[in-house]
């Protein structure tokens, strides 16, 4: 494939923009992943509309970057790789135990912290501007709180709690995965007797 060429034809500009077919679509996003060039041309061109639309007092439109940053992190995740499973459709808790070395090495050990602690315990994981990955420990759980700029998921890997969405109580338990959603009020509160062990993944929004 001549890279220069594929990006001099626009398909690039027309793809950031929303203008391409669905196999477009899908062809871009498949070479940027193959193709170095073509991606950074991508993030470039990205980077270039959202300060145009700054300079016209328009709101920039920044879900195409995420989604693209989205994909490179998801070519480079889930087991042997360097970072995290994405959780999308299909991921399940026992691919994250798979991505865990099992030695424990790096900090993700799962028998709790190498420092005491009272509540809550973390530990970072790998990451990327679009992805946010660490493990956490909790004893108790957490007030309530609110986020509108991302994505949340907390992968159970042991213990079980309870959440509270709006107000409405669901229960988990070890092997699943919750979801909440930006712009949604939620607040946890630990039902095992021994800490619940998780790893907390927070996605930037791309629609």
């Amino acid at each position: 494939m001549n890279t220069k060429d594929y990006i001099a034809s626009g398909i690039l500009e027309a793809y950031c923009l929303g203008f391409v077919t669905e196999k477009e679509r899908e062809e871009v996003e498949r070479n940027a992943v193959s193709h170095w060039e073509i991606k950074e041309e991508l993030l470039a061109i990205s980077d270039s509309l959202g300060r145009y639309a700054m300079k016209k007092g328009m709101a920039p439109k920044t879900t195409v970057k995420a989604k693209l940053l989205l994909l490179f992190y998801e070519d480079q995740a889930g087991p042997g790789k360097k970072y995290p499973p994405l959780i999308k459709k299909n991921v399940t808790v026992d691919d994250f135990k798979k991505w865990i070395p099992e030695d424990g090495t790096g900090g993700y050990r799962v028998d709790g912290p190498a420092e005491p602690y009272d509540n809550l315990a973390s530990v970072e994981l790998p990451s990327t501007e679009a992805v946010t990955n660490f493990m956490i420990w909790a004893k108790k759980g957490h007030e309530e709180e609110m986020h509108t700029n991302f994505n949340e998921f907390i992968v159970i890997l042991k213990g079980h709690c309870d959440m509270y969405f709006d107000g409405e109580k669901k229960h988990y338990d070890a092997g699943e995965i919750i979801v909440i959603d930006p712009g949604i009020y939620h607040s946890a509160v630990i039902t095992s007797e021994e800490p619940m062990v998780a790893i907390v993944q927070r996605q930037a929004i791309a629609v």
